[in-house]
């Protein structure tokens, strides 16, 4: 886990939202797009977690550190020997002023924000699987091995644009192929 890229990903969003896990004995940390555990570091109130993430006090406000009890009144972040792995399409695109991964899933497409695993980035590996929450909304856990690094929500993407777009560049890798076809005859 990288602190420091935990807390500059909670000071752009100006959010940070904490969620106990007791029966682990494990605090989690995260911005709203993504939420992280911390292994090995005390538990935190909201005020320790804005001094630990260095949030200026004058910054300091009552809606941006939130405390929102059992992490498994919203997620299940058990190891979940039954995960469905999702795979990640090597295919980073630039849009919504984010970068984000499309990843297949058992119910098509989805697409995360490739910042959402900069606080894990010095994990071995980690793998995205699909998991379901109880209004049936889809989420992500990445995992290094059988250990749980984050709980990340999948990027609301505008499917029409993208799909305007994608067809835009296709067109053009079309009449690209064509004219070296063409000069290689």
């Amino acid at each position: 886990m990288i602190i420091k890229n935990l807390a500059a990903r909670c000071r752009r969003r100006s959010a940070i939202n904490i969620f106990s896990d007791r029966k682990r004995d494990i605090q989690w940390i995260g911005d709203g797009s993504g939420i992280y555990p911390m292994y090995g570091i005390p538990w935190m109130s909201e005020e320790q977690a804005m001094s630990m993430f260095d949030i200026p006090e004058k910054k300091r406000t009552g809606s941006l550190a939130n405390s929102f009890g059992d992490i498994e009144s919203f997620w299940d972040v058990s190891d979940g020997a039954a995960d469905n792995e999702a795979v990640a399409i090597n295919l980073p695109m630039f849009f919504g002023g984010k970068l984000i991964y499309p990843v297949t899933t058992s119910q098509g497409i989805a697409f995360y924000d490739a910042d959402t695993f900069s606080p894990i980035k010095d994990c071995e590996s980690p793998k995205l699987y699909e998991r379901y929450d109880k209004r049936n909304e889809l989420y992500f856990v990445a995992k290094s091995g059988m250990m749980v690094e984050a709980v990340i929500r999948p990027e609301k993407v505008k499917l029409k644009a993208l799909l305007e777009r994608m067809n835009q560049i296709t067109t053009l890798l079309a009449a690209q192929a064509a004219v070296e076809e063409e000069e290689e005859t």
